[in-house]
């Protein structure tokens, strides 16, 4: 196999931070015991390629990297990747029947590993400093993929086939954990499974549920949500509100018990009137923040919203690669770290439009990927990179 390094293009800049600990994720896992042909870094490599060409269908990235044709020419997935072989003389082709059981049986877990070794890199990158002070903050929300019928494991309807999503996503724009259901998974469940000490989670009203509150404070996490429409309360305590919180539109402040008899919980109470005059209710287990921040707080849910609508959009979910749950967390966490490295790569860049993840952006690097690169500009590229302890 030739060197995958030879003549880089622009998908090996955007991987070079990856490589040293793809390295160390292959050997942790053996990923590579007895394979003879398509072994795991190529496969890494082309897990992500696929998500960044929004690649239709697996038949597809193999039909490519067996087109010795294109090898030929500047778009070169074979050199690009690292599937460069040669046997006997002739270019190694990689078959569907391959591929498709490297999905199935070589584990997610070298991708999980992966992401959250370059978490801690992006996150030194994006972090902003503005919202230090107020300790850690995940907003939690699940989101759910469709499914092909023959994804029996994928249990959620009589008529459909979908597996869930449950998003840890913080402040600064990423993605922190994932865990997969099906699609009958309980968000509160999964919550509750992941509770830790000190953590603000900000979830939505669908994880009402007194007794996640017990356990919350039970845990010394916190939790902001808003109030069901439904819910019975008694207040316990009235709290001033200062006249600079109420010109901003916070209307009270109370301590209050939710629910009844032996199903009780106490909480604070934050009423909020937006400027068309509607009136919003928030809830939280934090009695320590001005009442404004706690309704700041709850307008950053929206961001998790927003990080759902752009995965979906520009990396490839919409289709599975493999019907079995090894290969659909293989795909996730190939999408995970895909916007990982497009967030380090636009935070570092000198252009200015790139700053933000638009559109145009995105569209900039999949029409660039296959151009060719020095690989001293790579080297100046993670020279860029923070340091992390």
């Amino acid at each position: 196999m030739s060197n995958f390094t030879t003549s880089p293009r622009l998908f090996q800049k955007l991987l070079a931070p990856l490589e040293p600990l793809l390295t160390k994720a292959i050997d942790h896992y053996e990923a590579d015991y007895r394979v003879h042909k398509f072994e795991a870094a190529p496969h890494f490599r082309l897990s992500l390629f696929a998500q960044l060409e929004q690649s239709e269908s697996g038949r597809a990235l193999v039909e490519e990297l067996n087109d010795l044709e294109g090898a030929d020419h500047e778009r070169n997935l074979r050199q690009m990747i690292g599937f460069d072989y040669v046997e006997f003389g002739s270019p190694v082709t990689l078959n569907q029947s391959s591929f498709s059981r490297a999905n199935r049986e070589r584990t997610w877990r070298v991708w999980r590993q992966c992401f959250h070794s370059l978490w801690p890199l992006v996150k030194k990158q994006v972090h902003a400093r503005e919202l230090e002070g107020l300790g850690k903050i995940l907003l939690v929300d699940g989101s759910f993929f469709d499914c092909m019928p023959q994804m029996f494991w994928a249990v959620y309807g009589y008529t459909c086939n979908k597996v869930k999503g449950h998003f840890f996503y913080d402040l600064d724009g990423l993605p922190e954990k994932l865990v997969l259901t099906n699609g009958k998974g309980s968000e509160r469940e999964v919550l509750r499974h992941e509770l830790k000490a000190f953590v603000t989670y900000i979830v939505d009203r669908g994880y009402n549920d007194y007794q996640l509150y017990r356990d919350v404070i039970e845990q010394h996490a916190h939790v902001v949500t808003r109030l069901m429409k439904s819910a019975t309360f008694e207040v316990l305590e009235e709290y001033p509100v200062p006249l600079e919180q109420l010109s901003l539109g916070v209307v009270s402040d109370q301590k209050v018990r939710l629910g009844s008899e032996a199903n009780t919980v106490t909480l604070r109470l934050v009423v909020y009137r937006d400027s068309e005059g509607k009136h919003w209710h928030y809830l939280t287990t934090r009695f320590d923040l001005p009442a404004q921040t706690i309704v700041e707080l709850y307008l950053y849910r929206w961001q998790i919203e927003l990080f759902f609508g752009w995965i979906k959009k520009h990396l490839q979910l919409n289709h599975w690669y493999s019907y079995h749950k090894n290969g659909v967390l293989i795909q996730l966490y190939a999408a995970l770290i895909t916007f990982l490295l497009l967030k380090l790569y636009s935070a570092l860049s000198d252009k200015v439009h790139f700053k933000a993840m638009h559109i145009d952006f995105v569209r900039w690097v999949r029409r660039h990927l296959f151009d060719r690169v020095a690989p001293q500009d790579i080297a100046a590229y993670l020279q860029l990179l923070p340091v992390v302890a």
